[in-house]
């Protein structure tokens, strides 16, 4: 097995520790991991041909992130955010996005609304096709298109954190093709208020209609309603010793 992301987006070429990151990163999203699921360490220690050391530093450093939980001698499982965590992450995005859109719209200019109306399409011809991946993707170029967080942005380094948590949701087919299209809706309706120039509808479009609606899950927001998901998230992250790491 080879590691992808051998270098950063600058081409700096980047150390075993971020790489065995990167990678669980990106393994943990893309695979059909169950909230719970144990992560077999010494499987993934000879998969990857690496000791133990660098799987644990970034086994911690996801932990930090709410994507996975350790158990002191139990091992380390898959974590999914609940939904009061979602939220909050929701309303967080929604204000920075608004924010950077509000510091950085030079006005209705062609330049700025023609790669956006572009990525529309892109969308529109994902959704038309059933396909979540290219959606996800289309989707998510077009949020870095508003806000100008290309990768190498220090703010995208920020929020990615968070996107990933959101990444982990379990995502039901029952829900998907009413989402995309949702999701669509409220960027038609962002590009005409950019169009006519009224960003204040944009950044509310945005804050509101986008990240806490179309883009919350539908069986979260029935979840949300109900008081039996209400409960806090577990206990915060402590900081732990060797001999607190559990066994892989």
């Amino acid at each position: 097995m080879t590691f992808p992301c051998l270098t950063g987006n600058d081409g700096a070429r980047l150390s075993l520790r971020e790489r065995v990151y990167r990678y669980l990163a990106e393994w943990l999203q893309a695979a059909d991991r169950r909230a719970g699921e144990g992560i077999d360490q010494h499987a993934l220690c000879r998969a990857l041909r690496i000791s133990r050391t660098p799987l644990r530093d970034a086994l911690l450093r996801l932990e930090l992130e709410g994507l996975v939980e350790i158990r002191p001698r139990q091992g380390v499982f898959v974590r999914s955010p609940s939904p009061a965590e979602v939220m909050d992450i929701c309303r967080i995005l929604g204000l920075l996005e608004a924010d950077a859109l509000e510091r950085r719209f030079p006005g209705p200019q062609g330049a700025f609304l023609r790669p956006l109306a572009l990525s529309l399409r892109q969308q529109q011809a994902a959704a038309r096709q059933g396909d979540d991946v290219l959606f996800h993707r289309a989707e998510r170029d077009f949020h870095c298109l508003l806000t100008g967080w290309a990768n190498a942005h220090p703010t995208a380094r920020l929020v990615a954190p968070l996107l990933r948590r959101l990444d982990m949701l379990p995502r039901r087919p029952e829900h998907a093709a009413g989402r995309r299209a949702g999701v669509i809706g409220v960027h038609k309706r962002l590009l005409d208020s950019l169009a006519c120039g009224n960003l204040t509808a944009a950044a509310s479009i945005l804050r509101q209609e986008y990240w806490l609606s179309a883009s919350f899950p539908g069986h979260l927001r029935a979840a949300m309603s109900s008081s039996a998901v209400t409960a806090a998230a577990g206990p915060r992250s402590r900081s732990r010793r060797e001999d607190d790491w559990p066994d892989p």
